[in-house]
């Protein structure tokens, strides 16, 4: 991974467009897939408009799929990990610091946090488990971290790290909900294939998609009634406060007359947004069903896999957007390992309408945060490790990071000071 560089200028375009791509990840097999596809479309893009540069945020990437069918495609997944088991997962958190994932796996957390998963073992396939397990997977957005959910059960690939303490899974093992993993249990448990596993992946999941998945869809209008076109329309889903909230969204955003459709919903509470960004008015028309600005009176909508529901229309309003900048010194004014210091800034909600992003320092101590409307946020400070072998400068202990609130209501410049640990 690279150490992220990007600056004011770039990172607004950026920022919208990882907040476009980012919704995509998906825990199924169909969400890969389809993953896969749209990301290269977007990773085209980048390496034209911003050859050299790099990010403030990553994607995941995964190796292609080359199975042709289902049956072959179990046939792979289960020789390319150590262990393979099925499972219910008891209890998960959240661990600070990177996880020490298996060298040859490219998965990110750009967040410095990861998952451990206590998953209890129900029927082992291969390796050799205890009756609990615990498994180290990325936090779950954008970073390759499969996204499990406390008391489902999954058919779970993975490789032992830390000398045999953990095992390691992502979104790019093959790990799945246990009724989304028919062709995969059958292959594994020495059954004959059926005719669907014959399928390649892509007709499978299509076959599958309606059961697995619900689907809404509806229409959204500007203030004064006229259709809001090229809108991204989102529903998060509201689960613990640290869990990373499941997102989806319409790939092809609204259309000429405000309609859309959101599919690759999972069972569960929702709330609904929409939100698009003008980059030359510095403005973003917004709202939260049923047509509100905060979240607290945003409707709460109820999913369940196979259903699809229809009229969920809403009126957006227009809201006026800002630029924050940050100088960063010591207190003495001695110099600080500026590329081993983050800054980031946080709505106290995460959802589709809140602003939640992060740079590192430039030689400076400087940086910019751009298309942030006003509001309260949570502004702090915090370590990033050497991209090559993780560590940093035993002198950045020496300081107590920043965290404070600020209220923004127009184009602002803070000044913070890093104060020492020691007098």
């Amino acid at each position: 991974m690279n150490q992220p560089k990007i600056h004011f200028g770039l990172s607004i375009g950026i920022t919208a467009l990882f907040r476009r791509h980012r919704k995509i990840t998906d825990d199924s097999m169909r969400g890969y897939l389809n993953w896969k596809f749209r990301l290269r479309k977007w990773l085209i893009l980048f390496s034209i408009l911003f050859w050299g540069v790099t990010f403030d945020a990553m994607a995941c990437t995964c190796p292609p799929i080359n199975a042709k069918s289902m049956r072959e495609l179990a046939r792979q997944q289960s020789q390319q990990t150590q262990v393979v088991f099925e499972g219910v997962v008891i209890r998960q958190k959240l661990q600070a610091g990177h996880a020490r994932i298996p060298v040859n796996v490219f998965s990110i957390t750009f967040r410095n946090t990861h998952r451990i998963v206590i998953v209890k073992v129900m029927r082992i396939y291969r390796g050799h488990l205890k009756q609990y397990v615990s498994i180290v997977t990325g936090y779950g957005d954008s970073d390759c971290g499969f996204d499990f959910e406390t008391h489902h059960a999954y058919l779970i690939y993975a490789n032992w790290i830390e000398h045999g303490r953990f095992l390691f899974t992502s979104i790019c093992t093959g790990t799945a909900p246990i009724e989304h993993s028919g062709p995969e249990l059958r292959y594994l448990r020495g059954e004959p294939a059926s005719p669907e596993d014959q399928l390649n992946p892509e007709q499978y999941w299509a076959r599958h998609e309606a059961q697995w998945y619900a689907t809404l869809c509806g229409r959204v209008t500007k203030a004064d009634g006229s259709p809001a076109e090229n809108i991204d329309v989102e529903m998060w889903q509201i689960r613990s406060h640290w869990l990373p909230p499941y997102q989806a969204g319409d790939p092809n955003l609204s259309k000429p007359d405000g309609r859309y459709c959101i599919p690759l919903l999972r069972t569960g509470q929702y709330i609904l947004t929409a939100e698009f960004d003008n980059f030359q008015q510095y403005t973003r028309w917004v709202a939260y069903y049923p047509g509100v600005m905060k979240y607290s009176k945003a409707d709460k909508i109820n999913i369940r896999a196979g259903s699809h529901l229809k009229r969920y229309n809403f009126t957006l309003q227009r809201q006026q957007l800002y630029t924050i900048s940050f100088y960063i010194k010591s207190l003495d004014s001695k110099p600080l390992p500026y590329s081993n210091i983050g800054i980031a800034i946080d709505s106290p909600t995460r959802n589709a309408l809140g602003y939640h992003e992060w740079h590192v320092l430039t030689g400076t101590g400087s940086n910019s945060f751009g298309l942030i409307p006003a509001g309260r946020y949570i502004v702090r400070t915090f370590i990033i490790p050497r991209p090559n072998n993780g560590t940093f400068p035993a002198s950045i202990l020496d300081w107590h990071m920043i965290k404070k609130t600020i209220i923004l209501r127009s184009n602002a410049t803070y000044h913070l000071v890093l104060k020492p640990i020691s007098p």
